[in-house]
Parts: structure tokens; C-alpha cells; sequence
């Protein structure tokens, strides 16, 4: 699409440009071609923004659900293990760490050694329903 309306954009000054008759005009070089560009550029901008910010709602919801890319698209089955922690603060956590001050540091903070995770366990109320 972003292409389509680049391209959409952009041809008129092309075809102006391939005018045989002479010299192309001076006002679509200093004028047009530099705004059509920009233009591009900012759409090209926004449906980009746009993509990126859906992207960044979809992987914080999965985040406060303690849940992978693969775990969300799954249908609902009973056995697979839970490690959904209850709130989204403990999901987080149990992702970043306690201390939220080294969340962006590029040092490992995550409870555990990366191969077993904490699972919410079941009670005995819920398996009897």
C-alpha cells in the first residue's frame, strides 16, 4: 500500500520530467519534487508508526498475560502449563525482575535460570468444577 501511494505521488513529476520537447520545468524541479518526496517520506512515516505502535499494544498485552507469541495464538487447553502469576505487576516481574530500575539494562534480572519458569499452580476448587 505504502508503495502504491508513493508511486501514486511520485509519477507526475516523472512523466513531466520525460517531456521530449525540451527542458523539464524548472518550477517541478524546485517545487514539486521536493515536496512529493516529503510527502512520501511522511506517510511512509506514519503507516510505519502506526504498524509499530499495534505491535508494541499486542507484545505488552502478552506481556502483562506472561505469555509467548506461540501461547497466544493456542487454542485454551487445560494441560498446558499456567504462568500467568495473577496481576500484571507479578507477570512483569517475572519477566524483568524485581528491581524495575534495571529493566533496560542489558544485565540478566530474571528469577531462575532461563530453562524452568515459575507456573501458577491449581487448587483443588478449580479441578473438582
Amino acid at each position: 500500500m505504502l508503495c502504491l501511494t508513493a508511486t501514486t505521488f511520485i509519477s507526475p513529476s516523472i512523466v513531466s520530467l520525460l517531456n521530449l520537447s525540451g527542458a523539464p520545468h524548472r518550477g517541478i524541479l524546485v517545487e514539486v519534487i521536493p515536496a512529493m518526496i516529503v510527502t512520501s517520506g511522511l506517510t511512509n512515516a506514519i503507516v510505519c508508526g502506526l504498524a509499530l505502535l499495534c505491535f508494541q499494544i499486542y507484545l505488552w498485552w502478552m506481556l502483562k498475560n506472561n505469555e509467548t507469541t506461540l501461547e497466544s495464538h493456542e487454542d485454551d487447553d487445560d494441560d498446558k502449563p499456567n504462568y500467568d502469576m495473577g496481576t500484571s505487576r507479578a507477570n512483569i516481574q517475572s519477566i524483568f525482575g524485581k528491581n524495575w530500575l534495571l529493566w533496560f539494562l542489558p544485565i540478566p534480572t530474571t528469577p531462575g535460570d532461563g530453562f524452568t519458569f515459575l507456573e501458577k499452580f491449581k487448587s483443588d476448587e478449580t479441578e473438582e468444577e
